[in-house]
């Protein structure tokens, strides 16, 4: 097990007082003989190609994997850290979400303070994804811990520089579900415990974070139907019906804690690489174009539903959407009015071969 300073087990137990964590992580500030910070900063650079290898994580448990916590390399880091981690906590956000916005504030400043900071070094930060999708939730996530800087009081309320950035238009994109077949491949020809996964996806619309966290008493019975509850995004906490399968799957483990002991993302890149085992080309497969994840799974079930049901307002309930204008996007895949009027368009005309 790697022992090094500069991680944190992730676990449920783990200490919540962030002032004690950022002491422990300082230590190479406090004791500059004993640990240098390039040497730190080597050392989370291999760990992290280690954790990037697609077979990292692959049947470890929970307590095993590790989380890095960032680097205080600079005097405000403590300060300003400290603060909005307060902020986060008692607004409700995961953990993690303030682990990627601290991790992006300091990508931004590099040496200096926020204060210091202007509109080229966020557009500079912004340009550096590709899809204008990724750069509109870039500009929203800076701006968002640029206004919380000013409530604490880190920067001059009349100090702007995240108001230049623009409103960045979001291409509409058409959701890319797995078909039946391969569905059906994945329920039944994956090795364990992705073929269970696999099925969730499928029969349930889980993502993986959600898979991750089930546990088995969430399996709740009312009125004589099994329902799930599930812990989604934002830690929104929902019930939804269960195929009969899953709930076998549950009760078939035979325990109250957790079904599987592993984050969402290994999670995620372990069913990806039993995917492209079975041939199913994903976005990982180099200069393939697929745009298949293991997230299509969910999108394989949002189209099920709603070409078996019509009703939008079911499948969005299902699908745990917070507007059926998300929703709607999958509506072009099942739309069958549509479909039949291009097949029957100008039918009486004798085409010549």
């Amino acid at each position: 097990m790697n022992n090094e300073k500069n991680v944190y087990t992730n676990t449920p137990s783990r200490v919540r007082n962030f002032q004690s964590q950022v002491e422990a992580e300082t230590s190479s500030l406090i004791e500059p003989q004993e640990r240098s910070v390039p040497h730190a900063r080597n050392q989370a650079s291999r760990s992290y190609r280690r954790e990037r290898d697609p077979d990292f994580g692959l049947g470890i448990e929970l307590e095993s994997i590790y989380l890095r916590m960032p680097e205080f390399t600079q005097s405000w880091h403590i300060e300003v850290g400290n603060l909005l981690h307060r902020r986060y906590e008692l607004a409700g956000f995961a953990r993690s979400t303030f682990m990627k916005d601290f991790s992006m504030l300091r990508h931004i400043c590099k040496e200096r303070h926020p204060r210091d900071v202007y509109l080229q070094d966020l557009e500079e930060y912004v340009l550096g994804a590709t899809k204008l999708s990724t750069r509109a939730a870039y500009i929203a996530r800076v701006k968002s811990v640029w206004n919380s800087l000013r409530i604490l009081g880190i920067i001059p309320n009349d100090f702007r520089p995240d108001e230049g950035l623009p409103k960045t238009k979001e291409p509409r994109y058409t959701p890319r579900p797995i078909s039946k077949e391969q569905a059906i491949m994945l329920m039944t020809q994956a090795e364990e415990p992705m073929r269970e996964w696999f099925m969730f996806a499928c029969l349930a619309g889980l993502r993986a974070i959600e898979i991750s966290r089930i546990q088995g008493n969430w399996l709740e019975q009312h009125a004589g139907e099994y329902f799930l509850r599930v812990l989604g995004k934002g830690n929104t906490e929902l019930l939804v019906p269960l195929h009969p399968k899953l709930v076998q799957i549950i009760l078939s483990k035979k325990t109250q804690g957790r079904l599987y002991t592993i984050e969402a993302n290994y999670l995620s890149r372990i069913a990806c690489a039993e995917m492209r085992r079975l041939g199913i080309f994903t976005k990982k497969n180099g200069s393939n174009r697929s745009r298949l994840s293991f997230h299509s799974c969910r999108h394989f079930f949002a189209t099920s539903v709603l070409a078996a049901s019509n009703n939008l307002i079911t499948t969005q309930r299902l699908m745990r959407h917070a507007s059926p204008v998300v929703t709607a996007r999958y509506a072009d895949l099942v739309n069958h009015e549509e479909r039949a009027v291009i097949q029957t368009l100008l039918d009486d005309i004798e085409w010549s071969k």
